[in-house]
């Protein structure tokens, strides 16, 4: 049951909902589990309700907030949906404007990397509606794992425009290794290029991405990164 419960971040209701449908089906935690990796959507649909909570289930929670969200922001969800295709951990202003590229960038970018206070007003947009969490001493923020895992389920799934961005974004943010902040930015970095690899797997065939753009980002990466030790 820990690793069931470290895989949805220790969230309650999420914690309820698997603990429910084990209960009815019968069903062993590592078998929850993959599911849960594997089949996400159809898993949602089949869990409980849950009378007790408000909304119900997770994804009925998440997609209320998202939709709100939609008819007073127009930013602010598709940074979320972008998200989806970075880590949940440790998204930043300087990753967004490190790896923009200016006018080749969607509108949208353009817009929040313009101006720091532009992407201050989207942040707390979403954590308003507890989307996303804030970590002041780094200024950066975080989306809970189970919010991460709905955002590519639900408003991600098959954007390879996103994925061609964010992998745009993770390599055109990597820094030379004669920059002071090198070591401390490619920490920092890791987790989001291992995301997108991850992502890329999905998708099988790297030539699906048709962006000039994004081959100089992925060989920026690759050749400005040291190979980690496995």
């Amino acid at each position: 049951m820990d690793s069931l419960v470290t895989r949805l971040g220790g969230l309650p209701l999420a914690i309820v909902q698997a603990d429910r449908y084990m209960q009815e089906t019968g069903t062993s935690c590592p078998s929850y589990l993959r599911l849960y990796e594997t089949s996400w959507s159809a898993l949602q649909a089949e869990v409980p309700w849950m009378r007790d909570y408000p909304n119900g289930s997770v994804q009925t929670t998440w997609t209320i907030s998202y939709d709100h969200i939609r008819h007073s922001d127009t930013v602010a969800p598709k940074l979320l949906q972008l998200w989806a295709y970075l880590d949940h951990e440790d998204l930043w202003f300087g990753l967004l404007t490190r790896g923009s590229r200016g006018t080749k960038d969607p509108a949208w970018l353009q817009d929040i990397v313009r101006q720091e206070l532009r992407f201050k007003r989207v942040m707390k947009k979403l954590l308003a509606y507890s989307l996303i969490e804030s970590y002041r001493d780094r200024e950066s923020y975080s989306v809970h794992p189970v919010v991460h895992d709905w955002c590519i389920e639900s408003i991600s799934r098959g954007r390879l425009d996103l994925m061609t961005l964010a992998l745009m974004i993770v390599g055109f943010a990597t820094l030379t290794q004669s920059e002071p902040a090198y070591w401390a930015t490619q920490q920092r970095l890791l987790p989001h290029a291992d995301r997108c690899v991850q992502q890329l797997h999905t998708v099988g065939d790297m030539d699906m991405i048709q962006d000039e753009d994004s081959d100089s980002a992925f060989m920026h990466w690759a050749f400005s990164t040291p190979i980690r030790a496995s």
